[in-house]
């Protein structure tokens, strides 16, 4: 089996944006780019397999199973054709990557996608207070002017964050000469974070100058810190009682 996408149909558009969002730090990209196929409506009309996956296969609700697969989806949002990238998870492996990113660009190329947006998240390993900031990279500086106020590599010490697909799809499709910007929410990177990929959901819609109801991962954030709240709290009384026991203990010399 090689790398190879496999089209159910060919969507008619004019100007399309393609937007990524597979598997990465706290499941930002990949929570986006299933919230936009889910908000929108999309269709998928094509699906990317490759060896690189993870060696197993999902079972399907009725029992039936199938290969681990990244989907293409279309949609119009107000006039605007979308391209919109998503899967199971990213390959495993550097080789992998290119090939998979090189399928991606094959068909961004074929329906004749000039710009491309990488959506991800930013690993702190901490927990942010507040909203999340976003990061911006991009081909070229005069793509970030587009959106206020987004952190951009050299403002800050960064180091190297354009890991994976994400990274690759705007290397290799400058290549090309498709322009692309990567949008990256601060996250803590042991979760599911529902509100970085809320912060990155914002800057994309005002970038595109589109509306994404994002209410549903507003609630699944509460849910979530609620749920980290109440796990610190446990913790917390746990290390209490510990060190009480421990104070408590007799000792004595022989």
């Amino acid at each position: 089996m090689e790398t190879e996408v496999r089209f159910l149909k060919v969507p008619r558009v004019k100007n399309p944006v393609l937007i990524e969002g597979l598997g990465g730090a706290g499941h930002v990209g990949k929570l986006a780019s299933e919230h936009l196929v889910k908000e929108m409506k999309a269709e998928r009309f094509a699906d990317l397999y490759s060896p690189h996956f993870l060696h197993h296969v999902l079972v399907e609700r009725d029992g039936s199973v199938r290969l681990p697969r990244a989907s293409f989806f279309w949609a119009r949002v107000n006039g605007k054709d979308l391209i919109i990238v998503s899967g199971e998870g990213q390959v495993t492996s550097p080789e992998g990557q290119y090939e998979m990113v090189e399928k991606i660009l094959e068909v961004a190329e074929k329906l004749e996608v000039r710009r491309i947006f990488a959506l991800g998240g930013y690993p702190t390993g901490r927990q942010t207070e507040g909203k999340p900031k976003v990061v911006a990279i991009a081909t070229d500086r005069e793509l970030l002017k587009e959106g206020k106020g987004y952190l951009i590599p050299g403002e800050k010490d960064f180091g190297p964050i354009l890991v994976g697909a994400t990274g690759l799809l705007l290397g290799l499709g400058r290549t090309r000469g498709i322009k692309g910007t990567c949008l990256l929410g601060e996250t803590h990177g042991a979760f599911v974070d529902h509100r970085s990929t809320q912060s990155v959901l914002e800057a994309l819609e005002e970038m595109l100058g589109i509306k994404i109801d994002t209410s549903v991962l507003e609630e699944r954030a509460r849910e979530v810190e609620r749920m980290v709240s109440k796990l610190r709290k446990e913790f917390e009384r746990r290390e209490l009682a510990e060190g009480a026991e421990e104070r408590e203990e007799p000792w004595y010399i022989r």
